[in-house]
């Protein structure tokens, strides 16, 4: 009876055993299966991360590279630049002193009184003065500018050497400077007097007269100095301004090697 009953709790176990052994198998092989995967899974992140890195981030040489080029690029614009303004250098100064002598005449005309402007080679400035009375006291600068350096741009009212007057109405080839007889209050209340100046004061019928009250025309040259500044850099570059005394009006020049044509 003994024995039986060992054998079939022996069969059972048995039956038990080939059940749960094929079921803990797969189990056990599932496992592994999710390892393996796992391992496989963080392999291809790690590959594709490295992949990613590698292809974003930027080596020395090629920083270096772009630092280089974008020195020149800018050295290259820089100069570029630096040329355009010289360039442009006489016609931005001749273009601020007729802004200058337009708003003293159109001044003139509206307040019916006398405005005077200015060139001051003493200070190097463009003055506008407001004539509202007698003597110099009562004369009061309204506005200035600065004149570009000498050695960038000149200003004379005699034509420069190796220029022609060609193209300029005759009879208004320039006028002397003079000693500022007249004089004003700067803007710092202070009285200017005895400055080397060309002095143009535009009357509130239109016409521009001198120091002494007499109608005068005259042309003024602006030119980039060469060197030694005893005649201009490049000819081309040479511009005048011409006022008419009997009008008021103002004219604008420009050299183009041979003669002067209009603005």
């Amino acid at each position: 009876m003994k024995c039986r009953r060992q054998s079939g709790v022996e069969t059972q176990a048995q039956l038990l055993a080939q059940v749960e052994m094929p079921l803990f198998n797969q189990v056990r092989e599932k496992k592994m299966n999710n390892k393996t995967e796992g391992k496989r899974h963080i392999v291809m992140v790690s590959e594709v991360t490295k992949k990613n890195s590698d292809e974003s981030g930027f080596s020395l040489l090629e920083l270096v590279a772009a630092l280089v080029i974008i020195g020149v690029l800018v050295g290259f614009t820089l100069f570029s630049m630096s040329a355009t303004k010289k360039a442009y250098a006489t016609d931005d100064q001749s273009l601020r002193i007729i802004d200058f002598a337009r708003l003293a005449s159109t001044q003139a005309l509206t307040k019916r009184q006398t405005f005077r402007f200015e060139i001051d080679f003493t200070d190097n400035r463009l003055v506008l003065i407001d004539e509202n009375g007698t003597g110099t006291t009562d004369d009061a600068e309204i506005r200035f500018d600065l004149l570009l350096k000498g050695y960038e741009v000149k200003v004379t009212n005699t034509v420069p050497a190796g220029v022609s007057t060609t193209g300029l109405p005759a009879g208004y080839t320039g006028s002397a400077t003079t000693t500022d007889g007249l004089g004003h209050k700067n803007l710092s209340n202070s009285i200017v007097n005895g400055h080397s100046v060309l002095s143009l004061r535009f009357q509130s019928n239109g016409t521009i007269v001198n120091n002494s009250g007499t109608v005068i025309s005259t042309t003024v040259y602006i030119w980039p100095p060469n060197a030694a500044g005893t005649s201009p850099r490049e000819n081309k570059l040479v511009r005048a301004v011409t006022f008419f005394g009997t009008s008021g009006a103002v004219r604008y020049w420009k050299y183009n090697g041979t003669q002067f044509v209009a603005g």
